[in-house]
């Protein structure tokens, strides 16, 4: 009720004033900022003013409330729900806003029975699970979201106070266009405003909040992971399966257990639960057998893959992960069993550091058999000191014991030979991947060349597992084609980094799918690094295997002027390339004076560096403008997948940005060329404009002297599109396949996004964030959402406003 009431008092007050004074916000101080030019033409999207839905109408979020943090939750079905935070003396507020694909709808303030308003809302670790079961829940939504109550619950303990507890609110997409429902006035365009708590009622523990919040159903795409409290990573999941079971689940502590436990409440989908709510809560997932009743759940972190839940176990001092399944076709569904340890059996028991994590969990929605997983242990009998562990977990029934001999993986190189001087470096980073038709994973790690006595200088080690598509076997192979040093000169030296090549992976693009590309950049001497990448190729069967050619490119440079967010690994395309090539994209220091400047370079296999960025003068004699970053997007040749050897890239969008001038000392312009894949002529020529010694790339900013900022690109087909910041305001442009706004009869450049009002985006506050289309993912340009801050006068509040392009 305190939502209704706050939303409709609110808005009778405000309407009243205004009709008199206007509302006390901003609305009658003087506007100081300078009109912008009007831009010519448009945002190929919703006016501005169709998303200014707050009370005032001026914009999406309420007057004298500042905004300050934003999700996008997108269904992967061309619709989302957007939640947002605000603060006004003191008091915080959830907001939630539906959008159709093209509409938002106005928001409505979610809030807990009981809650503290003056609690942190963090949307960390907030969720929305979207139904799609093809009834007349078709559409519907799940809206979670932690905030801690008010110590008014009649427990007779002083000492207990208010708890951390886990809301549930339902979203009804058939009243999304209503107001307010007739018979139930906290539902407000769809949503049920009053959220109920949805955690155990037994709160008279000390210490008994929820810090852990997840759900397990089938309409998760992939793996999904969700953050504990204190954990300054959002949760991170991709929805649009259809949905035949879901069910909610938490880690808390009670009086009984005095110690955190998983906890489920599974959600009745049928058209009988007309009141939209969840089953009694039970224990779940109990600990494995012979646990000390001091065991307990760490709830930093829980990875889900559809119905497998895995987590981590405290026992004593080390750290266990665990799995479990729920069984949502049984007659009281439940989890199948007691949850699974998964790591080697031996004592002393190893610790596991890390959860697989979403980018490391393969299943059923890469088409796979099952689930398969990777993680790293420290400590364990035998092995390392640390090591990469690969499993398998069945959904249906797991094994009532690890099976160490199948189902464990110890990926280094390390040949039983103890001691934390072999052990794998992971302070450098280690990566999982699938290629795109999902026969084959691969791993990348750093570790040590020798065992001790030697240094141990970390080098770069891949091997990989070849996957079970068809019939009940294990997800993944029994044998993994062993570890490889990717480059066997390299045993001496330091591997600084290494890049991966980009839109490698289930459904990438690769026109090889057993080949993939790596750079990495080493330390040769004192003075100078090196840039070397290698093509790994997977060869199927049996025993598979990796072969990676003893050659590789390589590019010299000045010692520590080379970062791995210089580098980028891409499909090298053309008629010149061999299936499976990929090209360098990087950007270094000029040869030439002056030698502070830095230039865009693209070099392909077996060919010579070829600058893609601004030139001055004469070939040999030019020095290039100043490169400060670089974007590529791909759009891919064919639609579908099974178009094997096609799905690879047709055109290669390139991002550049530069400083105008060549001292350095200009603002950063935005500008593009696109390479056209599929020519058959001299790399130069490839490019559009042309890289020919005297054409720079097109300028695609806004022409204002300054910086042209944070670039968002995404594509929809042929079409390429643009987000930036420049001058204080959003911009767009957009590639039509042919031609940018810049260079089209009907619009003069790029196009304001913000333009309803001069006053400039405020990036001291929440700022402004781009979110693609799911619906139309890899690349989600068409139905794109973006959110932005502003505040209208001096000493108003910080606004939010939005616009979707179509």
């Amino acid at each position: 009720m305190e939502t209704a009431a706050r939303f409709s008092t609110a808005f009778v007050i405000c309407a009243a004033v205004a009709l008199m004074a206007g509302c006390p916000d901003e609305e009658n101080v003087t506007n100081i900022y300078q009109q912008q030019p009007a831009p010519v033409g448009s945002f190929p999207g919703t006016p501005e003013a169709v998303s200014n839905l707050a009370i005032d109408g001026r914009a999406l979020s309420n007057p004298g409330e500042d905004v300050k943090a934003l999700r996008f939750f997108d269904s992967g079905r061309d619709t989302a729900v957007v939640l947002f935070t605000t603060e006004e003396s003191g008091r915080k507020h959830l907001y939630a806003s539906y959008l159709d694909g093209e509409t938002l709808t106005p928001p409505v303030e979610l809030v807990g029975q009981n809650q503290d308003p003056t609690a942190e809302a963090n949307l960390n670790q907030a969720f929305v699970a979207f139904l799609f079961p093809g009834n007349s829940r078709d559409g519907d939504a799940i809206v979670g979201f932690m905030r801690t109550d008010l110590d008014d619950d009649g427990n007779s303990n002083p000492v207990v106070g208010p708890n951390i507890r886990l809301f549930a609110s339902y979203f009804d997409r058939s009243g999304c266009k209503t107001a307010a429902d007739s018979l139930n006035p906290d539902i407000r365009y769809g949503f049920n405003t009053l959220a109920a708590p949805i955690d155990l009622t037994d709160d008279s523990f000390i210490g008994s909040d929820v810090t852990c919040a997840f759900f397990v159903t089938d309409g998760l795409r992939g793996a999904a992971e969700f953050q504990g409290v204190g954990n300054l990573e959002a949760s991170a999941f991709s929805q649009g399966d259809a949905v035949s079971y879901l069910a909610v689940g938490w880690v808390q502590a009670n009086a009984s257990t005095s110690y955190p436990r998983l906890y489920r409440r599974k959600f009745d989908l049928t058209e009988t639960n007309a009141a939209n709510t969840f089953g009694s809560p039970t224990i779940e997932i109990a600990l494995d057998s012979g646990a000390a009743a001091t065991d307990y759940v760490y709830s930093q972190e829980i990875d889900v893959y559809e119905n497998c839940v895995f987590f981590l176990k405290i026992v004593g001092a080390d750290y266990f992960m665990m799995g479990s399944a729920f069984n949502p076709s049984a007659a009281t569904p439940d989890f199948i069993s007691a949850a699974h340890r998964i790591g080697p059996a031996a004592s002393p028991f190893p610790t596991v550091q890390y959860l697989p994590g979403r980018e490391n969990l393969y299943g059923p929605d890469e088409g796979i058999v099952n689930v398969a997983g990777f993680f790293r242990v420290t400590g364990a009998a035998n092995l390392m000191e640390e090591s990469l562990f690969a499993f398998q977990f069945a959904s249906g029934t797991p094994a009532a014991a690890f099976n160490e001999a199948n189902d464990r993986m110890d990926f280094d190189n390390g040949g039983g030979t103890p001691g934390p001087p072999y052990d794998v470096q992971f302070a450098w980073g280690w990566k999982t991947f699938m290629n795109r038709t999902g026969t084959w994973i691969g791993v990348l790690w750093f570790q040590p060349a020798s065992p001790p006595p030697a240094p141990p200088m970390p080098v770069l080690f891949v091997n990989a597992l070849q996957t079970t598509r068809t019939g009940t076997a294990p997800a993944i192979g029994s044998s993994d084609a062993g570890a490889v040093l990717v480059d066997s000169s390299v045993t001496t030296v330091l591997v600084d980094f290494f890049v991966l090549q980009q839109e490698v992976g289930y459904k990438g693009i690769q026109s090889n799918p057993n080949a993939v590309t790596v750079a990495y950049k080493h330390e040769v001497t004192a003075l100078q690094d090196t840039l070397k990448s290698k093509k790994i190729t997977f060869v199927p069967g049996a025993a598979p295997s990796l072969t990676i050619p003893g050659a590789a490119n390589a590019v010299a440079f000045p010692e520590n002027t080379l970062a791995a967010a210089d580098v980028i690994v891409a499909e090298a395309g053309s008629a010149q390339a061999a299936a499976g090539d990929a090209a360098l994209y990087f950007i270094k220091d000029a040869a030439v004076a002056p030698q502070e400047s830095r230039r865009a370079v693209m070099l392909r296999p077996g060919g010579t560096e070829l600058e893609i960025g601004s030139l001055v003068g004469a070939v040999g004699t030019y020095s290039p403008r100043e490169a400060v970053g670089m974007k590529i997007v791909t759009v891919p040749r064919n639609a579908d997948i099974a178009n094997s050897p096609g799905w690879a890239g047709a055109a290669q969008h390139v991002f550049l940005t530069e400083y105008r001038y060549l001292d350095s000392q200009g603002s950063t312009a935005l500008r593009h060329r696109v390479f056209d894949m599929t020519k058959a002529a001299a790399d130069g020529a490839c490019f559009s404009p042309a890289v020919d010694g005297s054409t720079k790339p097109k300028d695609i900013d806004s022409g204002q002297d300054t910086d042209a900022q944070s670039p968002e690109v995404f594509a929809s087909g042929s079409v390429v599109g643009a987000y930036f910041m420049q001058g204080g305001h959003i911009w767009y442009n957009e590639f039509d396949g042919a031609a940018w706004y810049a260079a089209s009869a009907s619009s003069t450049g790029p196009q304001l996004v913000d333009n309803s009002n001069p006053a400039p985006v405020d990036t001291a506050g929440y700022s402004w964030s781009v979110f693609p289309n799911a619906y139309v993912e890899p690349r989600g340009l068409a139905g794109s959402a973006v959110f932005f801050s502003k505040i209208l006068n001096p000493g108003g509040s910080d606004r939010l406003f939005a616009r979707i392009r179509n």
